[in-house]
């Protein structure tokens, strides 16, 4: 059994809470409607300096026709990518380490990006023949004790490497900048240069390179006039706090079934504004429903925003949202 949250806000604080209705289409109004917003609340030049998103429950690109819509983030800014591709576990050092970098300039906890540093590093250790001075092999638990062990300024050099070459350089992107990067890894273990499969392992992997254009980044972001506004998944910003965010409607995938899906807002917003009782914890989707909403419209500081089809937004859900104060814009009526 979960137990109740309660959140203590600040009432002295200025803020704004802005609820977005669309339809199919005018689903491209939806962000563009949020940065117009912002900017008329704080002005021009003070919204460009805040921190500002746009998430959604579910974020990636789809195959699934069936159920609700919209599914994703995607359905909102068609160019977003997540930068993660596909499932399938990295089988390169550089596969590994590319992923870490589009999740770090995605704005990604930095445990999460921390996680897959590590992954791809235990793969090369274990293709270096690196032997743990403390136990048997190296994993996630014990990769920064054995290294200390070895020498105590090793693991400050090794972030050092990663954080210069991957997170903050090329490497990940440019055949020449990886080189380097590998010579540079190889030299701190006293390694040799890599032969068989370990040269496999760290040769840098052509497939998915984008010659460090920044492709991904756009692809995670959104420009409209001079805002800046970061995409991601609610579980993204896990964590954060910011300044204005946006949550737009998606649906919550926990199957194929039809009870193992449902569309995020229109679920809880009924039971948030106060217009029925509901217990959201009998069906594990509705329960995921309301854990992402609650995540997503506690991030931010000053600014929140939601979109929701105006298919789903009922007389008595406008009049109990306006009666809360929020305001209502709705995006389907011709201006």
């Amino acid at each position: 059994m979960r137990k109740p949250q309660v959140i203590s806000g600040k009432p002295d604080r200025p803020d704004q809470r802005v609820l977005l209705l669309f339809d199919e289409d005018g689903i491209d109004k939806v962000i563009p409607a949020y940065v117009g917003e912002l900017q008329s609340n704080f002005g021009v030049s003070p919204a460009k300096l805040l921190d500002t998103w746009a998430v959604a429950s579910r974020h990636n690109a789809y195959r699934d026709q069936r159920g609700g819509w919209p599914k994703s983030l995607v359905d909102y800014h068609p160019p977003y990518r997540s930068g993660r591709g596909t499932r399938t576990k990295p089988n390169t050092l550089c596969g590994a380490l590319r992923e870490a970098s589009v999740t770090f300039n995605a704005g990604s906890l930095t445990q999460t990006v921390l996680e897959l540093l590590v992954t791809g590093l235990i793969g090369a250790l274990d293709h270096l023949g690196y032997q743990c001075p403390l136990e048997g092999r190296v994993t996630a638990r014990n990769i920064w004790r054995n290294l200390y062990a070895t020498d105590p300024q090793l693991p400050l050099k090794v972030r050092r490497l990663l954080r210069d070459h991957i997170l903050m350089g090329s490497a990940a992107w440019e055949t020449v900048a990886w080189i380097s990067f590998c010579n540079d890894l190889c030299a701190l273990f006293s390694s040799g240069q890599p032969t068989g499969e370990a040269a496999a392992y760290l040769s840098f992997d052509p497939e998915g390179a984008t010659e460090a254009t920044g492709q991904e980044k756009e692809n995670q972001q959104v420009i409209l006039e001079g805002q800046v506004v970061r995409l991601g998944s609610i579980h993204s910003v896990k964590g954060r706090t910011v300044d204005a965010m946006l949550v737009v409607e998606s649906e919550v995938y926990r199957g194929a079934a039809a009870d193992e899906r449902t569309m995020d807002l229109a679920t809880v917003l009924p039971h948030a504004f106060g217009i029925e009782n509901r217990d959201l914890s009998t069906r594990p989707v509705d329960l995921a429903a309301a854990t992402y909403v609650f995540v997503g419209i506690t991030r931010p500081r000053h600014f929140l925003a939601l979109a929701l089809r105006k298919s789903a937004a009922t007389t008595a859900l406008i009049e109990a949202a306006v009666a809360q104060g929020w305001i209502v814009k709705d995006l389907t009526l011709a201006v």
